[in-house]
């Protein structure tokens, strides 16, 4: 595994409102006042429940489905039926633990699946966002 030490530039590819991808390196370690925030948009509910099964199901452990449940009221799999269609097609288990987890194969295809979870309009912003 490769280190990243503090003054490491984050590479981040972009996509231009013309559909043209240049690459941007950001020196990160510049910031000095990390209490204001600079980029971004502000995420509706179901925006939130989508960014947390995104950042938690493609890792390991995986997603601990009651811990969702406490965030949001509700289970993963009912917001976001395609989770079960993966469970049937063996990309993802859900485990007596509580996690719901991809499979080996679904690790494997997790750059495929990952994208399936973005919704239209995140997709749009992400295509129409350029940097400053």
């Amino acid at each position: 595994m490769t280190r990243r030490t503090r003054r490491t530039p984050i590479a981040i590819v972009l996509c231009s409102q013309r559909g043209t991808r240049r690459r941007d390196f950001i020196p990160c370690w510049r910031t000095e006042d990390f209490s204001r925030i600079t980029n971004g948009i502000l995420l509706s509910e179901e925006e939130q429940k989508r960014r947390y099964v995104i950042r938690h199901l493609l890792i390991r452990p995986g997603l601990l489905i009651p811990r969702y449940r406490e965030c949001f009221g509700t289970f993963p799999q009912e917001d976001f039926p395609i989770l079960e269609e993966w469970v049937k097609k063996g990309f993802a288990r859900a485990g007596g633990d509580g996690f719901l987890d991809l499979t080996d194969t679904g690790l494997g295809l997790s750059d495929f699946l990952g994208p399936k979870l973005i919704s239209p309009e995140i997709r749009k912003a992400m295509d129409e966002w350029v940097l400053c």
